[in-house]
């Protein structure tokens, strides 16, 4: 960044890394912060900033960016639009607006890239579930073998607890 002062990308990769690997939430705002004045309609910039505010737990401000972000991504880019969605849903649950929540991620799962993408649509179902067990609601019967389906094809196998999880609330 001090050999290019101008540079965007690389306030918001040190924001990220402050905030994500370090842990330093006061750095990472100076960081994309920076980012954000350089690039203020750039939609990735302001989905970071909120992935910031959910990470510090303010979680309206960061419906606000991933709402800036998504409208300003206009599905330009798929699977980054996709993200902004599911990140908010994600928001959503945290502040209790569970219907919304399962508004978006079914929104999210009717994006290609959503589909396209293994952690992606995990993630949309991992926000149903919760949202719809938040509300009180039975978990729809087609979540499941989606779950089980994404877990098989997952190569790394990183959903490995998500099966035995939901399997008793497909059943509440």
């Amino acid at each position: 960044v001090e050999l290019a002062p101008k540079y965007y990308a690389g306030y918001l990769g040190l924001g990220y890394l402050n905030l994500l690997v370090l842990n330093d939430t006061k750095t990472a705002m100076v960081y994309f912060d920076n980012a954000l004045k350089l690039r203020p309609l750039y939609p990735v910039i302001n989905g970071a900033l909120g992935k910031y505010y959910f990470f510090t737990q303010e979680y309206n401000k960061s419906i606000e960016f991933f709402d800036k972000a998504i409208e300003l991504d206009t599905q330009a880019h798929q699977a980054i639009y996709s993200d902004f969605m599911i990140s908010k849903g994600f928001a959503l649950i945290q502040i209790g607006s569970y219907p919304e929540a399962v508004e978006l991620f079914n929104k999210a799962l009717g994006v290609d890239s959503v589909r396209n993408v293994n952690n992606y649509e995990m993630l949309s179902l991992v926000g149903l579930v919760t949202a719809h067990i938040e509300i009180g609601q039975k978990v729809p019967a087609e979540i499941l073998p989606r779950i089980m389906k994404l877990q098989k094809e997952a190569k790394n196998k990183q959903f490995p607890f998500l099966a035995k999880k939901f399997n008793s609330c497909m059943q509440n």
